[in-house]
């Protein structure tokens, strides 16, 4: 798609269209993890399951109420605009009506998927992607030559749609198979929506926070929008496979401490943590920087897609790279939270992390322009970190730091980004092969250093505290 509309306006569209349909859904959607999952763990009988299916279908049926009201509030602006319509939104609420149908199909994948970890089916889940993956890479393929814009939204759709069944099918555990049932009347299905009103009232703020920047990167013209999509489907890519795996394997272990250790214990092992986690992210911020251009280009610079955009785009991602390290200590300050059933304060957190972004970015773009558009997630990222730290050290003490893993870490990846960058220019040939060898050298340097200076705290089963 970036080779055929690189960043024009309707790339800037669909772009639009498919942030706030994704973020539409997962208002909802995070409560799957935190709320829906650990009562999957706990189905036992027939009473369980109509619990489950309760509560399946009451969140479907908000969510196509939320969707029902961004579609009929479309449907009357184009109405209004039918006499001076503009190009722009025009395509875009055309586009979420589609994209939108996609989502709500996902956002039932998103419960078929939770029932099939829980079962321990993993390879059915990697099936089912790689289905709809190969349906929609093969159909954006196929009509190549034809491809518009709401026929690559109808391809997508359905690829959503593929994977859902997928799922269904391989879905046949008794207990955990989705029939229609409604009852909200029940105890604990309304003990599911109480734990579930704060997760969602949390990810509320978080996605408007998400929607808010593009609204303002539209008026700044066009392509605006694409970069920071292009640019953050890179840090997603970093995010999920890196950070979110990280805090899935380490969090249930973070819990058992918290609940079952001294408060000493428990704050060693979160250091411990956030300093593991790093080792790897603060590297790749370094290379994210120093790469950055090299990854996009071979990602997305071709056909439509300029060099210039390339270089727009690696802008983006150089502020968003710099986050990353504090989202790491933020996303295990949350969970320290989370692990003590206070799930308010991280709301707290957000709203205000949110409200100073926005103060920025409004204030800023006066200022000094798209610059406060590229750095105002990095803004709220900050506030966000160290407000959750002092609201941490509040409720349970001041917490248990090793700086010196943290400076190692900077000081390494440093040293790493900077031989990358001397042997960069000498490197010809093939730009993907540069590229691999660019990131094998680095992991070399990287971990050469890191055994030097960091192996015997990073062996210490407990971080450190036997040193």
């Amino acid at each position: 798609m970036a080779h055929q509309f690189g960043t024009s306006n309707q790339m800037d569209a669909f772009n639009f269209a498919n942030t706030l349909m994704v973020c539409v859904t997962n208002i909802f959607g995070s409560a799957i993890v935190t709320v829906f999952v650990p009562f999957l763990t706990r189905v036992k009988n027939r009473d369980d399951r109509k619990v489950l299916n309760s509560y399946i279908n009451m969140m479907g049926i908000i969510v196509l109420m939320l969707l029902g009201a961004y579609s009929i509030g479309s449907f009357v602006y184009l109405r209004m605009m039918a006499a001076n319509p503009n190009t722009f939104w025009a395509i875009m609420i055309s586009l979420s009506f589609i994209l939108g149908i996609g989502q709500y199909i996902r956002f039932f994948s998103n419960f078929q998927t939770s029932m099939l970890q829980v079962t321990g089916k993993f390879s059915m889940i990697k099936i089912a992607a790689i289905s709809s993956t190969v349906f929609s890479l093969a159909g954006l393929i196929y009509f190549h030559n034809r491809l518009s814009i709401t026929l690559a939204a109808i391809i997508i759709t359905i690829s959503y749609l593929i994977e859902y069944v997928v799922l269904r099918i391989s879905n046949q555990e008794k207990k955990y198979r989705h029939q229609w049932v409604l009852d909200i009347k029940n105890d604990r299905t309304k003990e599911l929506f109480r734990l579930t009103v704060p997760i969602v009232l949390n990810s509320t703020i978080y996605q408007i926070s998400l929607m808010i920047p593009n609204v303002i990167a539209r008026s700044f013209g066009v392509g605006v929008v694409s970069m920071s999509v292009y640019a953050n489907q890179i840090l997603n890519i970093m995010q999920t496979l890196i950070i979110l795996n990280l805090l899935s394997v380490l969090y249930p272990e973070l819990v058992t401490v918290f609940q079952n250790k001294t408060i000493e214990a428990a704050k060693i092992k979160l250091g411990y943590y956030i300093n593991l986690t790093n080792l790897i992210v603060i590297p790749m911020m370094f290379g994210a920087i120093v790469l950055g251009q090299s990854l996009i280009a071979i990602l997305f610079q071709r056909g439509n897609f300029t060099p210039t955009d390339t270089n727009n785009v690696w802008k983006f991602l150089i502020f968003g790279s710099l986050s990353l390290p504090l989202i790491v200590y933020k996303e295990f300050y949350y969970r320290v939270f989370y692990s003590q059933s206070d799930t308010k304060t991280p709301v707290k957190i957000s709203i205000t992390s949110i409200v100073i972004q926005m103060i920025f970015l409004i204030g800023g773009i006066h200022v000094i322009g798209i610059w406060a558009l590229m750095a105002s997630p990095l803004v709220a990222t900050i506030v966000a970190a160290i407000y959750a730290r002092e609201r941490l050290i509040k409720k349970i003490g001041k917490l248990v730091d090793d700086g010196r893993q943290l400076f190692f870490s900077l000081v390494n990846s440093s040293i790493m980004a900077f031989v990358i960058t001397l042997i960069q220019p000498n490197l010809h040939g093939n730009r993907i092969i540069k590229l691999l060898v660019l990131i094998a050298i680095g992991i070399v340097v990287y971990g050469v250093l890191v055994w030097i200076c960091q192996r015997k705290y990073f062996l210490s089963e407990i971080g450190g505290q036997n040193d």
